[in-house]
This record gives structure tokens, sequence and C-alpha cells, in this order.
């Protein structure tokens, strides 16, 4: 089945690029990226809602963990727990484990409502979380302290992606506005002064320096993504 967001995405591009074309820039070539950019921005504004809500949920995941543990030590059961978290957090935990106490409920099995939670939220502890309990159904053990020092490790996990992101910041910020700068700026100039952005796609010099640019921007960009893509 053809996801909707995509086909919208790529008319929404094609009607800008008519804008772009025939009343602004009036090059079909240099039409294109800014054309791109426009359309993607429900895109780019849906995924940044997604970064949001998968920080949110890593922040509250020890805290779930630890309430799990203090359920099973004052005696109730792994599922009825998981419907305690969905009473006593909020989104995006809450719901989450509220959609995980229904399947168990509805017959679905434990491990399948496990594996279907951390399909739904892109989370590495979620998943650790997960397998962690999966093989203590299986082979036994102290689920309490299992869960106990899960809770330190995530925390632990926690503290040094804080760190790196508070020490990769200044290159995320610089990486960023270096890729932005050009296409801002061809933009501007093909609005208010059009005969003078005009030669970089007009004169054959002007296209190899395009060319040039592009492909030092696209080692650039992988070069700081490499940097300050630090894996924990």
């Amino acid at each position: 089945m053809i996801s909707v967001l995509p086909v919208l995405l790529v008319l929404l591009a094609i009607l800008i690029l008519i804008v772009f074309k025939f009343f602004i820039i009036g090059s079909l070539l240099f039409s294109i990226i800014p054309s791109l950019l426009i359309a993607y921005l429900p895109y780019f504004y849906i995924s940044y809602k997604a970064k949001r809500r998968n920080q949110k949920f890593a922040v509250q995941l020890p805290e779930v963990v630890d309430f799990i543990a203090r359920s099973l030590k004052s005696g109730h059961g792994i599922s009825a727990a998981f419907g305690m978290v969905s009473e006593n957090f909020k989104e995006p935990v809450g719901p989450e484990f509220k959609q995980v106490f229904d399947e168990i409920n509805f017959g679905l099995p434990f491990n399948q409502a496990l594996m279907n939670l951390a399909t739904r939220n892109s989370n590495v502890d979620l998943n650790f979380f997960t397998v962690a309990l999966i093989i203590q159904r299986e082979a036994g053990g102290n689920l309490i302290e299992l869960l106990t020092n899960l809770s330190s490790l995530i925390r632990e996990r926690s503290k040094i992606h804080a760190k790196i992101r508070n020490l990769s910041a200044e290159g995320r910020l610089s990486g960023s506005i270096l890729i932005a700068m050009p296409f801002i700026l061809i933009m501007i100039l093909s609005i208010i002064k059009h005969e003078y952005i005009e030669m970089l796609w007009v004169d054959p010099l002007g296209k190899n320096m395009l060319a040039t640019s592009f492909v030092m921007m696209l080692i650039g960009v992988f070069w700081i993504k490499k940097l300050v893509a630090i894996r924990v």
C-alpha cells in the first residue's frame, strides 16, 4: 500500500517548482532546490516532532522501569504493572504501555505485545527492556533485580548521551549554518537581484563553480555527520 504523505510531498514540490520557474527565478535548474526544500518542510516538521517524542520517551523510561520494579515488589503481576504505568505516566509512555496492557488482556501473547511496543518506538534502551523481559520469562531469574539494574544502566547511558550532545552542539550548529547559508543566499539574490546570480547557471565557469561547490558541500556534510555522530 502506497503511503499518502510521499505522494502529497511530490505533488507539492511540483506545484512549488512551477511557481518558482515561471514567477520567481525563471531557471528550471535552480528552481528545483528551493522547491524541494519548501515542499519537504512538512516532512522535516514531522521528523522533528517524532524526535522530540522519542527524547521525551527516553527521559521517562528509567522512571517507568523503576515503577514496574516497585510494583512487582508490592506483589503485582507484570501485566498489572503495565496497566498502572498507563495510569500514572503521561504521554508518550502512558498511552504506549496502555496499548501493551490492552493487547495482553485481549489475548495477544506477552512477547508479541512487547515486540510491538519496541517496533512502535525507536529507542535502544526500550529494546534492552523488551529483550530482558522476554529472556527472563523464558529462562527465569529475579525480575525485580533485573529491572533495577536495567534502570541504572539506562540512567548512565542517558548521562553519557547528554554529555555527548553538549560537547557536539557547537559542531552540529556550525554544520547546519554552513549547509543552509548558500541556499538561503541563492534564494535571496534570485529574488532581489536576479541578474547577479544568473551568471552561475548561464556562464560555463559559473556552472563549474556550482558543481564543485555542491560536491564539496556533500563531502562536508558527510564529514561533519561522522564527527558528531557518536554511538554509546
